[in-house]
Formats: C-alpha cells, structure tokens, sequence
C-alpha cells in the first residue's frame, strides 16, 4: 500500500512544475544550424549544436555586422563516410568555419520587435560570400533575448561548389540544400 500511495505521488509530480521551467525556455538557450539535401538515392542532415562554442551569441554593437563562425568540424552525421566527403567538400581544411552574417541595424530593428527588419543575411561557405533574401521569425525571450529563427535554399553551385558525384556517377548529390537555423542573441 506504501509503495502505492508513493507511485501516485511521484508519478503526479511534474518536475517542470512550478519551477518555471518550459520547453520555450529551452529553446531561448541553445542555437544551432541544420544543412539538409538530397541524393539520387536518399537524404542527408548534418547538424551543429554549437556544443564546443556559444549557445547564446552576445551581441554589444547594433550598429555593426554581426558575424556567426560555424565551426565546420562541429557538424554531426550519422555516417562517418559521409561526414569525411561533408569536410572535404566545403574545403573544411582550408576554410574551418561557415559564416552567416547578419546586418547590424537589421539585427538591432529586431530587437524592436520589428518582424519585418530582418530581409537579408549573407552566407560564405569555402571562402565565397553570397547575399540571400531570408525566410525567418524573431521570438523574444524576455529583455534583450531574441531567437532568430530561419531556412534558406541555397545552390551549391552560388559557392563554386560542384556537387559531389560518387561511385562512378552512381550516387549525385543535389545542388540544391536547405540551411535551417535558430540563433539565440542578448543583447548587453
């Protein structure tokens, strides 16, 4: 009967509870970047957490660009092979980090609560930067915490990249892939 009356009490007990804790504020503490496509055979998804760097990029200038450095070697595939072809195809060795950089008045007017303020980002990947309309949503996290939230569709080809083709043309990967990502800002 004890151990009963103790189940009931423990299974009823939300530790989430009255802590203040939500799953909203999980996502006002964690970025990260997908990069998806497809191949004539299947898809792929390589992540980055940012679990060896921020996870909330401090931001004390508005008036400048801001700069996000993507760790390359930070990305995570299921497939070990995969991974390898992923480093050596966007020139991981030359060019360790992919760059996503956001304008400054377009990143302070989000801090406005502005949703139209941010139309534009920039993206270099193997050195080549490119300008990209943005599909995106800004969430506010309390003061001075916001959450860009954002996909584009990207050609391979933008960056002077051929898509890779395996096993004597059996396997080809798409030119296009889709960058997904969620970057959380403070601002100081």
């Amino acid at each position: 009967m004890l151990l009963f009356i103790l189940s009931i009490l423990f299974l009823n007990n939300d530790p989430s509870e009255g802590s203040g804790y939500s799953v909203r504020d999980e996502k006002c503490y964690n970025s990260f970047i997908y990069i998806s496509g497809n191949t004539n055979i299947n898809s792929f998804c390589y992540s980055n957490l940012f679990s060896s760097g921020e996870k909330i990029f401090h931001v004390s200038n508005l008036s400048e660009m801001y700069t996000i450095d993507v760790t390359v070697r930070d990305f995570q595939c299921n497939n070990p092979l995969m991974y390898k072809d992923f480093i050596e195809f966007i020139k991981g060795n030359e060019y360790p980090s992919i760059k996503v950089i956001i304008p400054g008045r377009s990143l302070a007017a989000c801090f406005t609560e502005k949703p139209e303020s941010l139309q534009f980002i920039y993206i270099n990947i193997a050195g080549k930067t490119k300008y990209y309309h943005l599909n995106y949503a800004i969430e506010h996290c309390g003061d001075n915490k916001i959450i860009i939230n954002g996909n584009k569709k990207i050609r391979l080809s933008d960056f002077d990249l051929s898509p890779p083709v395996k096993f004597c043309g059996l396997i080809r990967v798409d030119n296009i892939v889709e960058i997904r990502f969620s970057f959380v800002f403070l601002h100081k």
